[in-house]
């Protein structure tokens, strides 16, 4: 028969070794993926910010004047990239040239650098900064 003390001391070793499992699968994960996070350069307010890269879509939601979002993950992202975002209720875009051979980013973090170019016309100036 099995002492209390034994079984406590199984299940907290078993509970260790999970723990470890999921720590480093997590790590693997994490340095496949590519992270990228939003600065608003411009002097008005994002609101309902959208991109799309390598066919993923992500909401980042609104994001103020000078300042940048927390990072989201993506399995892949690319040069081509289009972004939305409304300022006062117009609806304002950056579609990236398309061509053939865009680049797939390697794995880690990026910030999209988004301004405006032309307020008249709902342009947004975009620029990519590996973090």
């Amino acid at each position: 028969m099995h002492s209390m003390r034994t079984i406590i001391h199984t299940r907290s070793g078993i509970m260790l070794a999970l723990l470890f499992i999921f720590m480093f699968s997590a790590c693997d994960k994490s340095e496949n993926e590519t992270f990228i996070r939003l600065s608003n350069t411009s002097s008005y307010n994002f609101e309902d910010v959208t991109i799309v890269t390598y066919g993923i879509s992500k909401d980042y939601g609104d994001l103020e004047a000078g300042s940048s979002s927390s990072y989201k993950t993506f399995e892949h992202a690319s040069s081509s990239v289009s972004v939305n975002v409304k300022i006062d209720e117009t609806d304002f875009y950056y579609f990236s040239p398309s061509y053939v051979g865009d680049q797939v980013f390697t794995p880690g973090n990026y910030t999209f650098n988004i301004g405006v170019e032309d307020y008249a016309n709902g342009v947004l100036s975009f620029d990519i900064d590996k973090d």
